[in-house]
């Protein structure tokens, strides 16, 4: 039994957008089953088919390609909280919300956002739920792997000049910030953000021992990053020593049950790296939520709000 086909007929105009971006006049399309079999001039086409459309008067073109949607958020547009709020506001309104949504939600969310961007006209897209499983990996380096592994992070702040008198903004907001990693477990070290990107790590230390260049280490991290995931340097998938079924998620889920309780006082002061102390002719600055002064250490000082949930701080790296 053949497949059904459908004719449209006498379309206005048919932009193909293939290679010579033909745009057919009195254009037709034949469709077979679920593909296209032919494209052309309403004349040199068949005249039936088991169903004919007129679309005189119309313009047909291919389905349009979304490159970027998140189809959950599809429940949360009316959400009062959220608003007419700046950005900041906005996400501090509804990430309590998305982090209960449930599979059937996601499932009901998707069939609802896909249907808007049918009638729209786009009939392939890309959704950003998460894109990565992220489970428990293990890779084996050395002392000199462990260092370009944390240069490497170092890049999302921007290098100060310690002689300019003008403000200098410390973060380097081409920098994607899930590539700021930071390495734990009784390793400390300092970054110098007046020095050159690649060369800003110092004084990095192993339970108190300066780490050598040939000292083995084994750093537990993702699938993503140890399979090269943000262009790390040593990092290839060659390395790993160890994959578990378990994603890190799961992992730190677990580990906060069972402690039952997370304070800052215990778990938000120890903190292992910090910036080498330099002296500035003028302010360093960042911007970061308003409404958060308590939790500033002594060494930022607020400059202004910003009136849309955020405020500007300076940082004063000699302290």
């Amino acid at each position: 039994m053949s497949a059904r086909t459908t004719l449209l007929r006498h379309a206005r105009l048919v932009a193909t957008m293939d290679d010579a971006r033909r745009e057919i006049a009195d254009g037709a399309v034949l469709i077979r089953g679920n593909a296209i079999e032919a494209v052309g001039a309403t004349a040199d086409l068949p005249a039936t088919a088991d169903e004919t459309i007129d679309l005189a008067g119309h313009v047909v073109l291919p389905g349009l390609v979304n490159t970027h949607h998140h189809l959950f958020q599809t429940l949360t547009r009316a959400l009062p909280a959220a608003q007419d709020a700046s950005l900041f506001g906005w996400l501090q309104a509804l990430y309590p919300v998305w982090s209960r949504l449930a599979p059937e939600m996601l499932h009901v969310s998707a069939q609802t956002g896909l249907a808007e961007l049918m009638l729209s006209g786009c009939t392939t897209s890309s959704d950003h739920l998460y894109l990565y499983p992220n489970v428990v990996t293990a890779v084996k380096i050395d002392g000199a792997g462990v260092k370009a592994w944390l240069e490497k992070s170092a890049g999302w702040f921007n290098r100060i000049d310690a002689k300019k008198s003008e403000p200098q903004d410390l973060i380097n907001r081409k920098f994607p910030t899930y590539n700021f990693d930071v390495i734990q477990g009784e390793l400390t070290y300092l970054i110098d953000v007046t020095q050159p990107f690649g060369s800003r790590i110092s004084a990095l230390r192993y339970q108190g021992k300066l780490v050598t260049d040939t000292q083995p280490f084994i750093v537990v991290t993702n699938n993503y990053r140890a399979n090269g995931g943000g262009g790390f340097p040593g990092l290839d998938g060659k390395n790993i020593v160890f994959s578990a079924p378990d994603t890190n998620r799961d992992v730190l889920i677990a580990y906060v049950k069972s402690l039952g309780e997370i304070t800052r006082d215990k778990f938000g002061r120890d903190h292992n790296w910090r910036f080498a102390k330099v002296q500035t002719a003028g302010p360093v600055v960042f911007t970061t939520a308003a409404g958060q002064d308590s939790m500033a250490p002594d060494s930022t000082r607020k400059l202004r709000d910003n009136g849309d949930g955020t405020a500007q701080y300076a940082l004063d790296l000699s302290r």
